[in-house]
């Protein structure tokens, strides 16, 4: 498929059960003006069985496109901004690319101040779950939407507040647990420091721990992330930490929750450190991260796995095993 605009981006993917392939993009012109939103669905072989160039009509500005399908139906939502406010709004199609509601798409969240930012779509199940920031001058606010397997809503028309009990709250990962419950690592803002949190929400929208999720550790650095594994029943959680050695600044730290309850020592637990430590992913008990070699200056990309009780696995080495370095034209 060649498609033409001057800024292409915000590409989505997901696929059906029949495993067609579902494409959204964002085009716009050099000025982020004009913004048009692309759909197209390609069967297995490559072949497109429909696209939609202009999913809404109205010539306003339009961000991050999201895709949820569901049965043979597939929901796309947007923000959509109106020259007062963004709103979010949603198109579904059929699976040949009949548009199902109005339009120019039908509006999903509507608020009287703020800015509706949406975070994910995420499937849950024969459901779906949206959840969104709704940022205004003083605070910040998530909300969510759940969706039936028609993809009706089932919450409130501008969803349901996700409350922490807190006037800061960052999302830092959100997941499909084992068991069918969307997983959230975030940040609250709480007696001068960031705290790291867990909570998992089910597929009718009811908060499965109570009061403000699950409390994990003081941040113990500036730079809010963390990341979240699921292996079986168990779910790990991995953030970044600072150190008291100079020459490894920081390092990875972790805790084990199982049916919610903690099982490593209580703060987490010191996983590994390297120098130059740079970004990193979970998956499972694998943890990929990027790094500089200390001799070199080289940029790799390296891995580790750990045990149930959270020490290196033999055979993968105090510092992980390399798996890229770029030649020095292209690091």
């Amino acid at each position: 498929t060649i498609l033409n605009g001057d800024q292409f981006s915000s590409m989505t993917l997901a696929t059906d059960a029949a495993d067609n392939l579902l494409i959204t993009a964002l085009i716009t012109d050099d000025y982020y003006n004009d913004a048009q939103i692309m759909l197209e669905k390609l069967d297995g072989n490559g072949n497109l069985v429909f696209q939609h160039l202009v999913v809404s009509t109205q010539n306003r500005l339009k961000y991050h496109p999201r895709l949820a399908v569901l049965n043979n139906n597939t929901m796309l939502i947007w923000q959509e901004y109106d020259e007062t406010y963004c709103k979010m709004k949603r198109q579904i199609f059929d699976g040949q690319g009949n548009e199902l509601l109005v339009e120019n798409g039908e509006v999903f969240s509507s608020r009287l101040a703020g800015s509706a930012e949406l975070t994910g779509v995420y499937q849950l199940g024969n459901r779906s779950i949206s959840i969104w920031g709704d940022n205004r001058s003083s605070r910040s606010k998530i909300y969510y939407q759940i969706l039936d397997d028609q993809m009706n809503p089932i919450l409130p028309i501008n969803g349901k507040e996700f409350n922490a009990g807190s006037s800061y709250i960052s999302i830092t990962k959100l997941a499909v647990s084992n068991h069918n419950t969307l997983a959230m690592a975030y940040y609250l803002y709480e007696a001068e420091d960031y705290q790291l949190y867990y909570q998992e929400i089910d597929a009718n929208g009811e908060l499965v721990y109570p009061g403000g999720g699950i409390y994990i550790s003081d941040a113990n650095t500036g730079y809010l992330y963390a990341d979240i594994g699921f292996d079986g029943e168990d779910v790990y959680l991995y953030w970044r930490a600072n150190t008291n050695n100079p020459y490894l600044t920081q390092k990875v730290m972790g805790q084990k929750l199982h049916e919610g309850s903690i099982q490593w020592e209580s703060g987490g637990r010191d996983l590994f450190s390297h120098a130059y430590l740079g970004q990193f992913v979970a998956q499972d008990r694998f943890l990929a991260f990027t790094a500089s070699d200390v001799e070199s200056g080289d940029h790799q990309v390296r891995a580790l796995r750990f045990n149930p009780e959270g020490q290196i696995e033999e055979g993968w080495g105090p510092n992980g095993i390399l798996l890229f370095t770029p030649d020095a034209e292209h690091q």
